[in-house]
């Protein structure tokens, strides 16, 4: 019983880590939208691309081309292109995409 203990408490500090990646993400993304030079039309719908990339997250289920998706149409800019690869590495790491 041991092991499948440590391996339940093991699951459970790297799902604990995934979730503050990336929460920590979106929000550094919400972030440098804000500071980006692009108009608020852009922002707004660059804000509506995060706040889908985290409703797929909380979803549970989230679908793979979904995400890959979002963060692709996410601004090029650089310090966001940076951050959303970040992001994405995560996902794929994880397996969700």
């Amino acid at each position: 019983m041991t092991i499948l203990s440590d391996l339940h408490a093991l699951a459970g500090r790297q799902i604990a880590e995934w979730s503050s990646a990336v929460s920590n993400y979106i929000q550094a993304l919400r972030d440098e939208i804000q500071k980006a030079p692009l108009t608020a039309t852009q922002k707004a719908e660059a804000v509506e691309l995060i706040d889908e990339i985290e409703a797929q997250v909380a979803s549970g289920k989230p679908k793979k081309g979904v995400l890959s998706a979002l963060l692709a149409s996410l601004p090029a800019i650089q310090s966001i292109t940076t951050i959303g690869r970040a992001l994405y590495d995560v996902f794929h790491g994880s397996g969700l995409i």
